[in-house]
Formats: structure tokens, sequence, C-alpha cells
């Protein structure tokens, strides 16, 4: 007996009797396959994974120079863990059709579900990071217990080609655009240049403090000890964190060969299947397209830095991972509306809080525009419903706004438009010489006290230098689709445009010194370019050659000239991407990130002569974090740039007195009162201390000296 498959095969499916019949046949065949194609698949998937081990063992060996068999262990234990967690997603989340199915969006979603997990574990756990990840392993097995027999890793055969296909770009544009990171260390005479964004050794620090975590009583907020942490987006750092204590190859190479690199692929799939779940696999590819491989406003000559994706989302380098969660969140939002189910609007829901943990700014973004959405779009409610509704969810966003002025932790939320000209001039002012720059400068100048003239010339600025030729992209498309797509879907990246622009211009800047003060108003922009180019990428594709490839052969070859052409965006524009030319000592990796030598090797003499629960202290206080990060231990105190904990002044006042006391017993007790174990001087810092002690460092090199105090 021929199989229904096959059976519906033989059948037309353009008849309004049988066309629903066949694309509930073509949605759910691989249910059906027979059990060569299963074989077929499971190969597949065993291709998948081994495609995403090679890709971080690649970048592992590069950065650290030599291949790691824990590293190889540990990348494939995180890829197994990722689809294992993945299948629960595939499995009972209430997903589209189009990508039930899909390898990416297991992996993807599994990814950050393991993340999420092991982030809880390391604040809520006594034990070390390798046994968080075991408990996480174990549960993963319950996963695959649970689900077995119901759900294999099995894909559509026609969908095979287009699912690794995204996969390999992802992975390809992640190299590409991260290139400098794959030697970030170049030496230069007596120093050493880090071809990184100096935040770089921010966030190496993170990565340590998790890699050591035990709880989050451990946990000190990084510039002084035993200061509480406030976990401001660190569930970025919870993988990373075991790969760095698995691996055992530091903090920053960690960083430079995981962190980046990943969360670049993570947004690749996170476009793929945000589009492939409207549209199907092809326009999904198209998707990773325009995000990876097309360059942004900024590389595209729109002259704005400050305003451009791919620059801000490797110096911020949580906002890739907070893009990736947003993404899957809306996907299911977008399908609750398109189905009018409230399950899938609550997983959505669920899924934008947790943003908060990995990027707070995209969290804001998506806050109030995903519980007004739906109010626009459901398909199952009354107009009367949806505006008492919409009443009921602006009047608790802003009570919440209205509350968090009182929580001295959190930045100023105030929606009062009291930020846009001095946020405005500051971009403008980031232009590089031009023409299209010197424009907006001239009228953001002249109208800085005129709201109406201000806002227009502002909005103009912020839509054309944040999404570029996307803008001429995403209108006409929208318009040719009008009648073919689901409102849902149509005016998706409209309202988020909109959302961002209501953001930049509408809020006040932070006066709390928790961030820069306009970070709320310029960090959103990730998620506006994101969404906006992923969606233009998909439906472009979808509008010109449909959800399949095109059949004629022409149409093939265009579209591989083009795939071919794009990669010379990230080929021409990768080079410095971490560097601003307009900003003074950021103009290049030498005038913003060069280091003594002697400094990295006595920081690295302290990663490995102290425990990770001793305290070092850096004689100029380490204000960059160099110190710390690739020591890969907790400073009694340093300076702080934005808001400093509470007694870190103080702290600092009494390291100056241990710089002036002259007897050794003296400078011994300092440290033991302050349980400082370790201290590295510096050869411009000056001291009083006797030479009799000055004269026995623990290590040396060229001025820069180890002492240990605790002895």
């Amino acid at each position: 007996m021929q199989s229904p498959v096959i059976m519906l095969r033989l059948r037309r499916c353009d008849s309004p009797k049988t066309a629903p019949i066949c694309m509930y046949a073509r949605a759910n065949s691989f249910h059906s396959v027979p059990n060569a194609n299963r074989g077929l698949a499971g190969a597949f998937f065993l291709l998948h994974s081994a495609a995403l081990v090679i890709f971080f063992s690649a970048w592992h060996w590069s950065v650290t120079g030599g291949p790691s068999l824990n590293a190889l262990a540990v990348f494939t234990l995180v890829v197994g863990l990722s689809f294992a967690f993945g299948r629960l997603v595939l499995q009972f989340a209430p997903l589209p059709i189009r990508c039930r199915d899909s390898l990416n969006l297991q992996f993807f979603a599994g990814y950050l579900l393991l993340n999420t997990l092991l982030y809880a574990l390391s604040l809520a756990s006594p034990f070390t990071a390798t046994i968080n990840l075991i408990v996480a392993g174990t549960c993963a097995l319950v996963v695959v217990v649970a689900t077995r027999g119901r759900l294999g890793n099995r894909v559509e055969s026609g969908r095979r080609a287009p699912e690794l296909l995204a996969l390999v770009l992802s992975a390809t544009g992640a190299t590409l655009w991260c290139s400098d990171g794959l030697d970030p260390l170049v030496r230069d005479g007596s120093n050493t240049i880090f071809r990184l964004w100096g935040d770089s050794f921010v966030h190496a620090r993170h990565i340590s403090a998790f890699m050591h975590a035990q709880g989050f009583a451990t946990l000190s907020d990084i510039r002084m000890a035993d200061a509480p942490a406030f976990l401001y987006h660190y569930a970025c750092y919870a993988i990373p964190g075991i790969v760095a204590a698995i691996s055992q190859s530091g903090a920053y190479e960690t960083f430079a060969s995981f962190l980046l690199p990943v969360g670049i692929l993570l947004t690749g799939l996170a476009a793929y299947s945000l589009a492939c779940s409207m549209w199907g696999a092809w326009p999904g590819v198209a998707a990773t397209v325009a995000i990876l491989l097309i360059p942004d406003a900024y590389q595209q000559g729109f002259g704005n830095k400050y305003l451009s994706y791919n620059f801000m989302q490797q110096v911020n380098v949580a906002g890739l991972y907070g893009v990736a969660l947003a993404s899957l969140a809306w996907i299911f939002i977008l399908d609750g509306c398109r189905k009018g189910t409230i399950s899938s609007l609550a997983i959505g829901w669920f899924i934008v809080a947790l943003t908060l943990t990995y990027k707070a700014h995209i969290f804001v973004a998506n806050a109030l525009l995903v519980l007004i959405y739906p109010c626009l779009f459901f398909t199952r409610v009354k107009p009367a419903w949806r505006i008492g509704i919409a009443a009921a969810f602006v009047t608790a966003f802003a009570l919440a706004l209205l509350l968090s002025g009182h929580v001295d932790r959190i930045p100023t939320l105030r929606f009062d438009g009291s930020g846009a000209a001095t946020y405005l001039a500051n971009v403008a002012s980031n232009y590089d010489p031009g023409w299209l720059g010197r424009f907006f400068q001239n009228a953001i100048r002249q109208y800085q006290v005129a709201i109406a003239p201000l806002y227009f010339y502002g909005a103009a600025m912020l839509l054309l230098s944040t999404f570029g030729a996307w803008l001429f992209v995403a209108i006409p498309v929208a318009v040719s689709l009008r009648k073919t797509l689901p409102n849902a879907d149509l005016w998706f990246p409209l309202v988020v445009a909109v959302n961002y622009l209501a953001m930049s211009l509408g809020l006040a800047l932070d006066t709390k010194e928790i961030g820069s003060p306009d970070e709320l108003l310029n960090r959103p922009l990730v998620w506006a370019y994101f969404a906006v180019a992923a969606w233009s990428g998909g439906a472009a594709y979808l509008r010109f050659f449909g959800e399949d490839l095109p059949k004629n052969l022409a149409a093939r070859v265009l579209l591989l000239l083009l795939l071919i052409l794009s990669f010379a965006g990230p080929l021409i524009n990768a080079a410095n991407l971490q560097t601003f030319p307009r900003w003074v000592a950021f103009e290049s990796f030498r005038t913003a990130n060069s280091v003594p030598t002697c400094l990295i090797a006595a920081s690295r003499y302290l990663r490995e002569s102290t425990r990770p629960d001793e305290l070092i202290q850096d004689s100029e206080n380490d204000s960059r974090l160099i110190v710390s990060a690739l020591s890969e231990r907790q400073a009694f105190a340093m300076f702080a740039i934005n808001r400093p904990p509470d007694g870190l002044h103080e702290r600092i006042r009494d390291l100056a007195i241990l710089k002036r006391m002259s007897d050794a017993s003296d400078i011994r007790r300092f440290a033991a009162e302050r349980k400082i174990a370790w201290y590295l001087l510096r050869p411009e810092s000056q001291v009083a201390w006797p030479a009799s002690f000055l004269d026995a460092p623990a290590f040396a090199c060229e001025g820069y000296r180890v002492y240990r105090l605790d002895r």
C-alpha cells in the first residue's frame, strides 16, 4: 500500500479541495518517511552536529595556537546537549508548522535553553561549573528518554539543503566578520596589541567569574571584592565559563574564540528560523544572508559608525545573544497572532522576560511591543476587547516605569523626550566626513530648540543611518506582498522600526550612571536592524522566487552569483571593525589596545600562581580591567568609569595609603586586614616601601613586579 505522501504526490494540489490536504502533507511528510530516508536523516543530523563541533574547534585552535582534546570534548558535549534541550522546544512548544523539524532552530533554541539553565545553576548551586554541566547533562538525558520515539532528528528531504546551507553561511559569516579575533594578540616591540575592543577585558573577566562561580554568594562586583554583583545581562557568560574551565584555555581566549563568534553564529541561525517560521526554508536562507553577509548601513556608505549594527554587536557582545533570544520569542508571538493561540503568546512573553538576563536593552526595546502587538493582530479578539486589553497593558507598563524610578539600580526610564536633542547631536557628531554628515549636523544644530523640525530630521537621520538600503527594500516588498501576507507578518518590521524611533526620540537620558547616558536610546538599534534586515531579506526572496528554489536555471545561476558577491561585504569591511576612527585614541588597535607585554606576563603569572579565591591588587587600580581579566582573579578595588559600588572610593584612598607605607610589617598587616594576597607593582607607580621588601618580588619583568603579601 502506498504511503499517504506518495498518494498525495499523484494528485493535483492546485484545487481548493485538495490544497489544505497537500499543505498538511508537505508540512508533516517527514513522519511517514521510509527507513532508508530515516537513515539519511540521521546522517544529516550527524553532519549538522559535526559541522558545529568543527566550527567551535577550528576557532579554538586558531586563537589558542593548537588542538585540545579537552576543548573538543566540551564542544561535543555542548552541541549534543543543545540538540537535546532543543528537542523540548520542537516537541512540546506550539511552533509554526514550517519550522517544527528545523535542526537550526533546534540547536539555537536548545543552546539558549541550556545556557539559561547553566546560568541559573551558577547562581543557585554551590557546586563547580563542571558539576553543573553534569547536572545539565542528566536533565538532557531525561529529555531524550522522555521524547524518544516522539521526535526524530529528521528533516524533510527538501529542507536539508537550505538547513545545512544556512548553518554553513552562519559559520562562515561569523568567521569573516570576526577575522581580527582569529589572531587577537600581536606583538609590537615591547608591547602587545589586542585586536579587539577594550570591553573584551570586561567580558573576559565575567567569563572567569562564572568559570569559578559556586553560587551567587561567590560572585562579586568585578570592580570591588565583596560588593554584591548586580546581575545585568550576564547570562551569556554561562557556557563560555564552562568552556574555559574544562578546556583550560583562558578566559580572554574563550571570549575571542567562543563567546564572540558563537554569538554571531546564533544570530544567523535566528534570522533563518524567524524567516523560515513565516515563509519557509529558502527565504530563511535569504534572511541569514541579509544579516551575516550584507554590509550594514555604515558599511553601505551612510557614514555613522555609532549606528552600525555590526560594530555595536561586536563591542557589546551580549547583544548578539539578546537578539537571538528575542527572535525566538517573536517566532511564537507572530505564530500566536496568526493562529489566535494564547499559549504561543505566553511562551513568547516568557522568552522576552528572559532577555532581561541576556541584554537589558533588548528587553526594554521589546517589553511594551510584545504586549501591544497581539492587541493589533491577534485573530480571535473583538475590537472592543483589543482596545481594553491594550489600555490595560499600557497602564501597567506606565506604572512599572513610574515605580522603576524609585529603584536605585534601574536606569532612568522616563518617556518625556528630554534626551532627544542631546542624543541626536551626539549621533550627528559621529558621522564620517561627507555631505550626508554635514547635512544632518547642520540640521540638528539649527533646530535644537524647535521640536517638530528636530524630530523630523532626527527621525530621517536615524532611519537612514541605522537601516540604510534595507529601507528601500522593505517598503516596496511590503507593498507588493500586502495582499499575500498575514497582517501580523506584514506589519512586523514597520512596528519594530517605529518602536525604535520612539525610544531614541522619546526616552530621557540616564541620570543614575548605570551605564552610558544614552544607552537605552542607542543600543536597541541592533534589534531594530536585525528585525528589519532579516524580514526584508526573507520577504524579498519570497516576492521574487517563492518559498522554494526557482525552477528556472537562469534564476538559480543569478541567485548563486548574488550569494558569491555577498561575501565581498565581510571580506571588505571586517578588518579593524572594532575600531572607531572618529574617536580620539580609538582610531586603531595600536592606539586603543596596546599593552606592555610584561604587564601581560605578570597577569598570566598571577593566573598560574594563585587560587581562584585569592584577591589581587594592581598598583594603578586596573581601570581597564586588563590585569583582572588576564589573571582571572577578583581585585580588591579598581577605578570605575560608571557608577561605582558603595565604598569603592574609600578603598581607593586606603590603597593610596598603602603606597606610602615604609615598614614591611605594616604593609603585610594592611594587606591581611583586607585579604589582599597578591600585589602587582607597575614601574610607573611610586611607593615608599623598604628596599628589602621591593627587592624580593615573586615575579619580575622589566619593572613589573608581583609580590605575595599574605606571608
